[in-house]
């Protein structure tokens, strides 16, 4: 039972002390599983979202999006950073047109 004051024998108060805290920590595990799903869902979303936009750009012939890393422009083959470089230079200068 649930008796008031000194009375409460120590199995009593371990009942209540696991019921108390010991679902607080089942409640922040899960919490945290809660969390880790969401952001899983949130980075695959992401991905997919850049996958798409890289689609699009490489369907409307914007340069740059239609090689691959290793690929080879006038100038050689580019390097996986160096292709990012260039990509993301590009989507700058879209930006700035389409602020204009």
């Amino acid at each position: 039972g649930k008796g008031k004051g000194i009375g409460k024998g120590n199995e009593e108060v371990e009942e209540e002390g696991e019921e108390r805290y010991g679902n607080k920590e089942r409640e922040k595990d899960e919490e945290e599983e809660e969390i880790k799903a969401y952001d899983r869902k949130v980075y695959r979303a992401y991905g997919e979202m850049i996958k798409a936009t890289r689609d699009e750009f490489k369907r409307m012939g914007i340069p740059f999006f239609d090689l691959v890393p290793g690929g080879a422009d006038e100038n050689g083959k580019l390097s996986e950073e160096e292709l990012e470089r260039l990509r993301g230079r590009m989507v700058e200068f879209l930006e700035d047109m389409v602020r204009e």
